[in-house]
């Protein structure tokens, strides 16, 4: 069966929606012009796109591939949503990423088998664990379709900055998308396999969208295009060892954009910017080695280089007036990671980890930044260093670890930012039934100086201290099982340096699961968190003339319910099906000054079957259906003035079937 949304974090939406509808809105007009020329650079999501996960085959040591299979399956699916999954929210420094939201949705192409084996030699109880890896053709043709409509009804409060009453303005915007593709893999001894992919995109999208740059202008209605198609080969080998395996693959992916958006991208003499989106190759190759040094020693190792060309892009801010404004160029990616484990006094782990990241950029032309020539635009040098030590002490399984990230980004108005984090993990066994485990964490950011100090800082840059504290209980009674959560995360930034102060975070997540003995289950959890936002608006903003003064404190408060059921072996141990249930709604008022109460409501469904004809054949279905409502939604108390109203709705189903021969 498919992963579902995390029954005890039902939550991470609420990060998503509180950190973009508050914190993200609160960036000033600084952050929000660099934020628009960085989307003018080049796409970074592109790079490294092809890395490669060498935990998912670490087991492979160990490789059985006495009976190999072969598998086929066909998968056929249509949405008009892309939030039926998980929300996450995610924060970084590295590349200068505010937050963003992302969504996925795992399909059903099962190529790997789970066994585990006891056996008894040299009086030691040995447990092994064999992947088998079978040669696999599947070919998954999808068809989705998204549709977003925003009605939005604004009216600004006036005083500080304008009065008046801007109206009704409607944006919608219809998007779709068609894929395809076709995997397989052969073994072409019992050590060595080779592997390609072959994948197809077709995004096109038109419509409206409102357009919110400046804080002091009227949200404009703009259009925007989107038609581009995607073709992508990834083939590689494989090898397997005697002590370790390798991998070896080439990827190249070619995206093609003939879409256009028209709008007002950036002030320059009155100019409109009319940008079409770039074309791209992105070609990677890259090295996975895995290796059992010794009984106690394992090695995981990765090295990668990309190239990602890029022309075909309209750039009218970021060149000078009378170049040519079509920017040709690429950026040379290296990406390397090592990993070390050792074991000592039999149940004691070292994990020392290295990784590094390098993109340097290269144009033709150079970019124009606040009209100075800047042939680094998007250069980066990062780097991490981590360690943890894990094993049993007086009852106790602990986790001590520490870690250090480096980055530079000669571009960026702090051209370095140095984060440490350390952190402590404990786990008891109160009984056979019931455990508790504890989770310290503290984190250290700071820097090199600010080189414009006049402008309003972006939080990211800012120097940071984290504390997080987390408690987790599990316990078991006969066929009941109950799970706790308690968290506490609490972000303080330098006031001299972020409109953003402090934020605060308490959770609270009771979860349960009842099996009734008969393959039959219940599960369901209740979460509750509070947000805190403490900010100060004291800072200048970017030209120059001073801000507001004072501070604004806001706060959210959400609960999410979730409850599901699964069978297993009806009709005759043929049919496992399964549902799930998610709300989510904000509790009482949203707590902030000049603005309307909001009021917030998620509703998803998703219903999941698998009906096995024959012992070798077996078809699959899901659906899902999501509603969202938001309400009098106040994104921004200062810069942005107006309330909206969202409603989306959407659904989605796959089909499909698979043999095993």
């Amino acid at each position: 069966m498919k992963s579902r949304i995390d029954k005890n974090d039902a939550l991470k939406l609420v990060a998503v929606i509180s950190k973009i509808a508050t914190s993200m809105a609160m960036v000033s007009l600084a952050a929000m012009t660099s934020a628009e020329v960085s989307a003018q650079g080049f796409d970074f999501s592109r790079i490294n796109s092809g890395e490669i996960d060498t935990s998912q085959w670490q087991c492979e040591t160990c490789l059985n591939k006495s009976n190999r299979k072969t598998d086929v399956s066909v998968n056929a699916g249509y949405s008009t949503d892309s939030k039926l999954a998980q929300e996450r929210l995610r924060q970084s420094d590295s590349n200068g990423v505010l937050a963003e939201t992302e969504a996925s949705y795992l399909s059903r192409q099962k190529q790997y088998q789970l066994t585990a084996d006891a056996k008894l030699s040299t009086g030691q109880n040995n447990i092994q664990i064999e992947m088998q890896r079978h040669n696999s053709y599947s070919l998954a043709l999808n068809a989705n379709q998204i549709v977003y409509q925003d009605d939005l009804n604004i009216t600004p409060r006036g005083g500080l900055i304008y009065g008046g009453t801007i109206g009704a303005n409607n944006s919608q915007f219809d998007r779709k998308k068609q894929q395809t593709q076709i995997k397989a893999e052969k073994y072409l001894s019992q050590n060595t396999s080779v592997f390609v992919e072959l994948e197809h995109k077709k995004n096109t999208a038109s419509g409206t969208r409102l357009n919110y740059l400046f804080f002091n202008q009227n949200p404009q209605v703009v259009f925007s295009e989107v038609d581009n198609k995607e073709i992508k080969v990834n083939t590689g080998i494989q090898h397997q060892l005697e002590n370790g395996q390798f991998q070896l693959s080439y990827q190249a992916s070619r995206l093609t954009n003939d879409g256009k958006v028209y709008g007002q991208t950036i002030l320059n003499n009155d100019r409109i910017a009319r940008s079409t989106a770039p074309n791209s190759l992105f070609q990677t190759v890259a090295l996975s080695v895995n290796y059992r040094v010794s009984e106690k020693d394992h090695l995981f190792s990765q090295l990668s280089y990309g190239t990602l060309e890029q022309n075909k892009y309209l750039n009218v801010d970021q060149l000078a007036v009378g170049q040519n404004r079509e920017l040709n160029g690429s950026i040379d990616s290296i990406n390397a990671n090592v990993r070390w484990i050792h074991q000592f006094f039999s149940r004691w782990n070292l994990n020392l980890d290295y990784a590094f990241d390098q993109r340097k950029n290269k144009l033709d032309v150079p970019l124009f930044v606040n009209g100075i020539a800047n042939w680094s635009k998007n250069n980066l040098r990062s780097q991490r260093y981590s360690s943890e030590l894990s094993g049993p002490l007086a009852g106790l399984n602990l986790k001590l670890g520490a870690e250090n990230r480096s980055n530079w980004r000669p571009d960026q108005n702090r051209e370095h930012t140095d984060q440490t984090r350390l952190w402590l993990k404990a786990r008891k066994s109160l009984s056979y039934r019931t455990s508790l485990t504890g989770e310290i964490a503290w984190s250290d950011r700071d820097g090199s100086e600010f080189k414009n100090t006049s402008q309003s800082m972006d939080y990211y840059l800012a120097d940071l201290q984290q504390q997080k504290i987390e408690l987790k209980m599990n316990t078991a009674v006969q066929r009941l099982g109950i799970n706790t959560r308690l968290y506490l995360l609490k972000d303080q930034y330098d006031k001299s340096q972020s409109s953003l102060v402090e934020e605060n975070r308490l959770g609270a997540i009771l979860g349960a699961s009842y099996h009734t003995g008969q393959n039959h289950s219940f599960y369901g959890s209740l979460s509750l968190e509070r947000t805190d936002y403490l900010r100060d608006y004291t800072q200048p903003v970017s030209n120059g003339q001073g801000g507001y003064f004072g501070e604004v404190d806001q706060q959210l408060d959400f609960s999410g319910i979730n409850i599901g059921s699964s069978w297993q072996g009806l009709q005759e141990n043929h049919l496992d099906l399964s549902i799930d249930i998610n709300w989510l709604q904000s509790i009482g008022d949203y707590q902030q000054v000049n603005a309307e109460n909001a009021d917030f409501r998620s509703t998803l469904v998703e219903i999941s079957g698998d009906y096995r004809l024959t012992p070798k054949l077996s078809l699959q279905a899901e659906m899902a259906y999501q509603r969202t409502n938001e309400d009098d939604w106040q994104q921004d108390s200062i810069y942005w003035l107006g309330s909206k109203q969202l409603n989306e709705s959407g659904y989605q189903y796959l089909l499909g079937m698979k043999y095993q021969f």
